[in-house]
């Protein structure tokens, strides 16, 4: 199997074949080795951060989900260290 790069207004593109299964808008960072390969790294995906959300959006989701929420914290919520 092949590819050709191509240009694309200042840029050069190069196609990625559908059977390498790659998701469309996956972040890549690219390098340059030093035997003149250039290597595609996809960015690991992170997780939301969900410790610090918006407590009245999460108010707002548990009425949507029909989930009670008493207001009281029960562990470690919010606990300055």
């Amino acid at each position: 199997m092949s590819v050709k790069s191509r240009k694309q207004g200042t840029s050069i593109v190069v196609t990625i074949p559908a059977e390498f299964g790659v998701k469309p808008d996956t972040i890549f960072d690219p390098k340059k080795l030093p035997d003149g390969t250039i290597q595609f790294v996809p960015r690991e995906e992170k997780y939301p951060d969900i410790w610090n959300d918006d407590p009245k959006k999460i108010a707002a989701f548990n009425r949507e989900i029909g989930s009670q929420d008493d207001g009281v914290n029960y562990g470690r919520e919010n606990v300055d260290y």
